[in-house]
């Protein structure tokens, strides 16, 4: 009986670390997903101020501009974590910072 549990155990650590591995490699797939969606979206152009925006006291390119810039910077810090986390293998606190992210984008998938 021993001599089964000898070689059962690490079988069974090998395919825990395998999975473990897995799950953290599909983590950081999301995380190159949500890479290409932010580099395709700050790719986009930004809109021009209206006459109508600036008679109405309504946001002015510099102010969407400065909002922009604060948003993609907490985005960032955002991915940062994930990776640290992924890197770490911390599956569960990774997919949750993925879920996360996505929320914040809009990502529905």
């Amino acid at each position: 009986m021993m001599k089964r549990l000898g070689v059962a155990l690490p079988i069974v650590l090998c395919l825990q670390s395998s999975l473990a591995f897995g799950q953290t490699g599909e983590c950081q797939r999301e995380i190159a997903q949500i890479e290409q969606l932010v580099q395709s979206r700050k790719e986009t152009p930004e809109y021009d101020e209206t006459a109508q925006a600036r008679l109405h006291r309504q946001p002015t390119a510099q102010s969407m501009a400065q909002a922009s810039k604060e948003a993609w910077n907490e985005l960032d810090d955002r991915l940062a974590k994930a990776r640290i986390l992924a890197q770490k293998q911390d599956v569960k606190g990774c997919m949750a910072m993925v879920r996360e992210i996505k929320l914040s984008l809009g990502a529905t998938n």
